[in-house]
């Protein structure tokens, strides 16, 4: 059984269609990339997954449990989070204290919550960051915080959007590793939207392919590059570069 499986998704924004049927298994231990052009649908299948949207139709199925009709915060207490592609951290708050608004999430105790928030700091190398305010943090930092704060929550599978984008190649292959260690060190599995190909396809165990809301394309990242479909789709100039 999949760890995640969506099931025939479709989403509607005033009669336009941003999601058409949809359909994705992602198995326990996995990396799977998320790709396609800008308005593909990427983030609207994130929002649906993690409940901040209902879908029109189609299911959600999480460890066997249909997920649709759960609040975010119920999906984050079953061991399914999301990180956003634009940061939301609260500025005025330091990084220890937004790693524990995270933390909360799955446990009540106060010392067991900043236990896990520092573990998770020490992870990531942000431990000499933890007494300082988000809003005077790099944007490596931030999206750094970002997934920090997800990883708090305890997950069994993270959606991880754009992470890398904005950072420079250095901050890129640290990002990589990072979310290598995610999975290998901290058995988590991962769902990742990318535009960074280097990124994806380097880190990808497998790759989904939307374009104009619909699933083009399944499979490994060498199966993926070659399909005549995402090539002209999305990978052309990429290809070409």
């Amino acid at each position: 059984m999949s760890l995640l499986e969506v099931k025939s998704v479709s989403k509607s924004f005033k009669g336009l269609s941003a999601l058409s049927n949809v359909d994705a298994d992602i198995n326990e231990g996995e990396i799977v990339g998320l790709i396609g052009p800008n308005g593909a649908g990427k983030t609207t299948l994130f929002n649906v997954i993690t409940g901040f949207i209902p879908p029109d139709s189609g299911q959600i199925i999480l460890r066997g449990e249909d997920i649709v009709d759960l609040k975010p915060y119920q999906i984050c207490q079953r061991g399914l989070v999301r990180t956003f592609q634009i940061v939301k951290p609260f500025l005025d708050l330091t990084v220890l204290e937004n790693v524990l608004a995270g933390a909360y999430n799955s446990v009540n105790d106060k010392k067991e919550a900043t236990d896990i928030a520092l573990e998770v700091l020490e992870f990531v190398g942000m431990t000499h960051r933890k007494n300082d305010l988000a809003r005077i943090l790099t944007i490596a930092e931030l999206k750094n915080l970002e997934l920090v704060r997800a990883l708090s929550t305890k997950p069994s599978i993270c959606l991880v959007d754009e992470a890398m984008s904005g950072l420079n190649p250095k901050e890129v292959d640290d990002m990589l590793e990072t979310i290598n260690r995610v999975r290998t060190e901290r058995k988590i599995t991962v769902l990742i939207i990318e535009h960074t190909m280097r990124a994806i396809m380097n880190v990808s165990d497998h790759i989904i392919v939307l374009d104009h809301g619909e699933k083009i394309a399944m499979g490994t990242p060498a199966e993926v590059t070659s399909n005549p479909k995402v090539i002209e789709a999305y990978l052309g100039e990429e290809l070409e570069s």
